[in-house]
Protein backbone atom coordinates (compact mmCIF):
# COMPACT_ATOMS: atom_id res chain seq x y z
CA UNK A 1 0.00 0.00 0.00
CA UNK A 2 1.22 3.43 -0.84
CA UNK A 3 1.37 6.09 1.69
CA UNK A 4 0.07 9.52 0.84
CA UNK A 5 2.62 11.69 -0.90
CA UNK A 6 4.77 8.71 -1.90
CA UNK A 7 4.05 9.33 -5.58
CA UNK A 8 5.12 12.95 -5.16
CA UNK A 9 8.37 11.88 -3.50
CA UNK A 10 9.08 9.43 -6.31
CA UNK A 11 8.38 12.13 -8.87
CA UNK A 12 10.77 14.50 -7.07
CA UNK A 13 13.43 11.79 -7.01
CA UNK A 14 12.96 11.15 -10.71
CA UNK A 15 13.25 14.87 -11.48
CA UNK A 16 16.35 15.13 -9.32
CA UNK A 17 17.91 12.15 -11.08
CA UNK A 18 17.02 13.63 -14.47
CA UNK A 19 18.55 17.00 -13.55
CA UNK A 20 21.66 15.21 -12.28
CA UNK A 21 21.99 13.25 -15.55
CA UNK A 22 21.47 16.42 -17.60
CA UNK A 23 24.06 18.24 -15.52
CA UNK A 24 26.54 15.37 -15.94
CA UNK A 25 25.90 15.32 -19.71
CA UNK A 26 26.53 19.09 -19.97
CA UNK A 27 29.63 18.80 -17.83
CA UNK A 28 30.96 15.93 -19.96
CA UNK A 29 30.25 17.90 -23.16
CA UNK A 30 32.07 20.96 -21.78
CA UNK A 31 35.04 18.83 -20.79
CA UNK A 32 35.16 17.26 -24.24
CA UNK A 33 35.13 20.72 -25.84
CA UNK A 34 37.89 21.84 -23.49
CA UNK A 35 39.98 18.77 -24.21
CA UNK A 36 39.49 19.26 -27.95
CA UNK A 37 40.57 22.90 -27.65
CA UNK A 38 43.67 21.86 -25.69
CA UNK A 39 44.49 19.19 -28.27
CA UNK A 40 44.20 21.72 -31.10
CA UNK A 41 46.39 24.16 -29.18
CA UNK A 42 49.01 21.45 -28.61
CA UNK A 43 48.95 20.56 -32.31
CA UNK A 44 49.36 24.22 -33.31
CA UNK A 45 52.17 24.59 -30.80
CA UNK A 46 53.93 21.47 -32.09
CA UNK A 47 53.57 22.70 -35.68
CA UNK A 48 55.02 26.10 -34.74
CA UNK A 49 57.95 24.47 -32.93
CA UNK A 50 58.66 22.30 -35.98
CA UNK A 51 58.45 25.38 -38.21
CA UNK A 52 60.87 27.30 -36.00
CA UNK A 53 63.29 24.35 -35.92
CA UNK A 54 63.20 24.13 -39.72
CA UNK A 55 63.80 27.88 -39.98
CA UNK A 56 66.72 27.65 -37.56
CA UNK A 57 68.17 24.72 -39.51
CA UNK A 58 67.93 26.68 -42.77
CA UNK A 59 69.58 29.70 -41.16
CA UNK A 60 72.38 27.50 -39.82
CA UNK A 61 72.91 25.96 -43.25
CA UNK A 62 72.96 29.38 -44.89
CA UNK A 63 75.51 30.65 -42.35
CA UNK A 64 77.69 27.57 -42.90
CA UNK A 65 77.53 28.09 -46.67
CA UNK A 66 78.50 31.76 -46.31
CA UNK A 67 81.42 30.77 -44.06
CA UNK A 68 82.52 28.10 -46.53
CA UNK A 69 82.42 30.64 -49.38
CA UNK A 70 84.40 33.16 -47.30
CA UNK A 71 87.07 30.57 -46.53
CA UNK A 72 87.26 29.59 -50.22
CA UNK A 73 87.82 33.25 -51.16
CA UNK A 74 90.53 33.54 -48.51
CA UNK A 75 92.25 30.37 -49.77
CA UNK A 76 92.07 31.67 -53.34
CA UNK A 77 93.50 35.04 -52.31
CA UNK A 78 96.31 33.35 -50.38
CA UNK A 79 97.12 31.09 -53.35
CA UNK A 80 97.17 34.10 -55.69
CA UNK A 81 99.43 35.97 -53.30
CA UNK A 82 101.83 33.00 -53.08
CA UNK A 83 101.88 32.71 -56.89
CA UNK A 84 102.68 36.43 -57.25
CA UNK A 85 105.45 36.15 -54.66
CA UNK A 86 106.90 33.05 -56.34
CA UNK A 87 106.88 34.79 -59.73
CA UNK A 88 108.60 37.87 -58.28
CA UNK A 89 111.19 35.72 -56.57
CA UNK A 90 111.82 33.78 -59.77
CA UNK A 91 112.40 37.04 -61.67
CA UNK A 92 114.84 38.19 -59.02
CA UNK A 93 116.78 34.93 -59.20
CA UNK A 94 117.21 35.02 -63.01
CA UNK A 95 120.48 36.45 -64.23
CA UNK A 96 120.13 39.80 -65.88
CA UNK A 97 119.84 39.70 -69.66
CA UNK A 98 122.57 41.37 -71.58
CA UNK A 99 121.90 43.54 -74.52
CA UNK A 100 123.39 42.38 -77.88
Amino acid sequence: MRRPGQGVDELKLQRTALRRREFQARLQAERAIGEQAHQLARERNDARIAELREQQLQETRAAALREEQRLAREREAAATSRAVQAAAQAREEQPPKTAR
